[in-house]
């Protein structure tokens, strides 16, 4: 009787310990038997989140299939996923943000269906999940499709974030992990990657809690997010035009930039990014109206 694969969780904190416990005890409530938990603090040694993050985790300590790793100083996210995987040891590999959940038959369902995949292309899988905001449930992913989705993606039509894959870890390595140069689209820009090879098969029921809060998290704004979406624009450029959307895909980015200037009253910036992001593609009705939404929400607020 074969026997059932180690999957390895890897949980990258940073800022967070007191949602972290949270994440980390729903991986501990899974109904699926065999997991490792490898938490990263990427906080930096010795800092002030750090000591909290290290006695937030003490009562875990003893656990023989838990793991709490420091890095000696802030690096990032793709860093903190990527000391994960290298030090992980399960045939599968999930990622769960440190503020966000699991339910309980999440690891169980996704390796039922890893364990039947029908061919080596399909190198993992994903589901859907429920999103909080302040604790209030607000919205479930509409994902409903399996296979190469690179454009669907891109455009905003698959919402496929690391917490909700399982991947296998031999194409893990195989990709070199995350690439530790991008603060963020750091999920898009390893499924970039992966759909050069390889398909995702949904699991078409929420298995995720993913949790929003006031506090605003870790996001970037204004100029950093344009500075990363045009690394992201340029490094996967023919990436983007092979999906044959290129174009799409390019003026989304753009005016997902534009409304953050605004948002922020930079006007003047924003309008700029999102003339240029005409050149691409018409704005549609709707992007019409949300740009007049986010004028209107920056002057009130």
């Amino acid at each position: 009787m074969k026997e059932i694969p180690l999957v390895s969780v890897i949980i990258p904190t940073y800022s967070r310990a007191k949602y972290l416990c949270t994440a980390i005890d729903s991986v501990l409530a899974q109904t699926y038997p065999n997991i490792e938990i490898i938490v990263i603090d990427d906080n930096g040694k010795g800092t002030e989140n750090q000591l909290k993050t290290f006695e937030a985790v003490q009562e875990y300590l003893d656990n023989p299939n838990f793991y709490y790793l420091v890095h000696d100083v802030n690096k990032n996210g793709a860093v903190a996923r990527n000391t994960g995987i290298r030090h992980s040891k399960g045939e599968y590999i999930c990622f769960l943000d440190d503020d966000d959940e699991y339910l309980p038959k999440k690891v169980e369902k996704q390796v039922n269906i890893m364990e039947n995949l029908e061919d080596k292309t399909w190198g993992g899988c994903y589901c859907n999940s429920y999103d909080y905001y302040s604790k209030k449930k607000y919205y479930i992913t509409p994902n409903t499709l399996s296979g190469n989705l690179c454009a669907e993606l891109l455009l905003g039509k698959a919402f496929i974030g690391s917490c909700l894959i399982m991947i296998k870890r031999d194409i893990c390595i195989e990709l070199n992990g995350f690439n530790e140069n991008f603060k963020r689209h750091q999920d898009w820009e390893f499924l970039v990657r992966f759909f050069r090879s390889y398909k995702l098969k949904l699991i078409p029921e929420a298995l995720i809690k993913y949790n929003y809060y006031l506090d605003g998290g870790n996001r970037l704004k204004t100029d950093k997010l344009l500075e990363v979406e045009n690394m992201f624009l340029q490094t996967y450029r023919q990436d983007i035009i092979n999906t044959g959307y290129g174009n799409d895909i390019f003026q989304k980015f753009l005016f997902d930039v534009a409304i953050s200037f605004l948002r922020n009253s930079e006007y003047k910036k924003g309008c700029q990014i999102l003339y240029k992001s005409t050149k691409f593609k018409s704005l549609t009705i709707n992007q019409i109206k949300f740009v007049s939404k986010a004028i209107i929400k920056s002057l009130i607020f």
